[in-house]
C-alpha cells in the first residue's frame, strides 16, 4: 500500500512540476512580448582586466578581443606537464612498492614475521589518490 501512495505522489509531484515550469514559460513569453522584448538581445560589457589582443572576426567581421592563453596554449602550459607529473607520480609510486616488497620479502625470507606491505600500500594508495585528486582541482 505505501509503494502505490509513493509512487501516486511522485507522479502528481511530477505532473505539479511540469505543469508549473510550462506555465512559467508562458508567462514569460508573454511579458516578452507584452514588454516589447521578445527581440532583445543583451549586449556583454568588455571587461576591464581581460588581457587580449584586438582582432577582426572572419564571420562577422566585428572588433573582437582575442584571449591570448587559447585553449591549445592552455593545454601545452598546463595540462600536459600536470598529465606528465600524474603519470611520473604513479610510476614512482610502483616502484616504491616493488622496493618495500622486494625488502619485506628478503627480510621475511629467514623467519615469519608480521609484513607491514599493506599498511604501505595502503597509505601509498591513499597519497596517490589524494595528489591526483589535488591536481584534478587545479585543473579543472
Amino acid at each position: 500500500m505505501v509503494i502505490i501512495l509513493e509512487r501516486c505522489f511522485a507522479y502528481a509531484y511530477g505532473q505539479r512540476a511540469t505543469t508549473f515550469a510550462e506555465k512559467w514559460k508562458r508567462r514569460e513569453n508573454q511579458l516578452a512580448y507584452l514588454w516589447d522584448m521578445h527581440k532583445f538581445k543583451e549586449n556583454e560589457q568588455i571587461r576591464a582586466r581581460f588581457r587580449g589582443s584586438l582582432t577582426i572576426d572572419s564571420v562577422t567581421k566585428d572588433i573582437v578581443k582575442w584571449n591570448r592563453l587559447s585553449t591549445i596554449k592552455r593545454r601545452y602550459l598546463i595540462e600536459i606537464p600536470l598529465t606528465a607529473f600524474g603519470v611520473a607520480l604513479i610510476i614512482g609510486i610502483f616502484y616504491l612498492f616493488l622496493v618495500i616488497a622486494q625488502n619485506e620479502s628478503v627480510q621475511n625470507s629467514d623467519t615469519y614475521t608480521y609484513s607491514l606491505t599493506p599498511n604501505y600500500l595502503s597509505l601509498i594508495y591513499t597519497m596517490k589518490i589524494l595528489v591526483l585528486l589535488r591536481v584534478l582541482q587545479m585543473v579543472c
